[in-house]
């Protein structure tokens, strides 16, 4: 895992985001907070985390987008001088069963992504390209992100995606994992947001696990890259 500071004055205060699949921190390098130092968490090939550079922080907020939800909770849990410091913890448009019909992105999808990523499909291009498109849900949001988009090559994609895949596979293997588990979740997750025309990890699914976790969220209109709610919840060190 690659974690990297957009902003570090040296501020009592840390907001830790936890990125998306395929993300880096291009897309959130305008981001800047006057109230925190901010760090964003990407690629989780592996899950490799310095917990050193928190025990700077007298309070942390956590953000999680869509794929950072799961990795985030392999990186706190556990972690109780981590946890102690945690003001809020919001999870925007994921959740932390990442292939799951029920609960997440549905298992056929998942592994038919990773599939199409391979050399030997002849696909991979077009298959960044499209998932970026349902990910934006819309052309404007598109040529945005695509002004900022991460500058990871193909192979790097595969390579994450297939390691998240064999990691979350073995996971549901030992049945650690297999549906939501209240008293744990809530240790963590303060409050979710879910956006009702999200392509990549489906609405339904999303609220289906809040609930059963008796976590609040807030259901909004928009799509799976939601940049106007990332940027204020990211920023907002309440």
């Amino acid at each position: 895992m690659i974690q990297h500071f957009i902003t570090r004055k040296g501020r009592s205060t840390l907001s830790l985001f936890f990125a998306g699949w395929g993300m880096d921190f291009h897309p959130f390098s305008d981001y800047a907070s006057g109230d925190a130092d901010l760090m964003i968490c990407y690629d989780y090939t592996d899950l490799g985390f310095g917990y050193g550079i928190l025990e700077e922080y007298g309070k942390i907020k956590i953000t999680a987008w869509s794929m950072g939800v799961w990795a985030a909770e392999h990186v706190l849990n556990g972690h109780e001088n981590i946890l102690g410091n945690i003001s809020e913890a919001i999870a925007i448009n994921g959740t932390p069963l990442p292939a799951d019909d029920l609960y997440g992105i549905p298992e056929n999808i998942f592994l038919g992504t990773l599939e199409n990523l391979s050399e030997a499909s002849g696909k991979a291009a077009d298959t960044v390209d499209r998932f970026r498109r349902r990910m934006c849900g819309d052309a404007g949001t598109f040529r945005t992100f695509m002004e900022k988009a991460p500058e990871r090559d193909i192979g790097s994609l595969r390579d994450e995606l297939a390691s998240i895949w064999t990691r979350y596979r073995d996971e549901k293997e030992r049945k650690d994992n297999e549906k939501p588990d209240g008293s744990r979740i809530s240790r963590i997750w303060t409050g979710a947001v879910v956006c009702s025309k999200d392509r990549i990890f489906p609405a339904a699914n999303q609220q289906r696990f809040w609930d059963e976790a008796a976590t609040a969220y807030t259901l909004a209109d928009g799509a799976h890259y939601c940049e106007d709610i990332m940027r204020t919840e990211i920023l907002a060190c309440r």
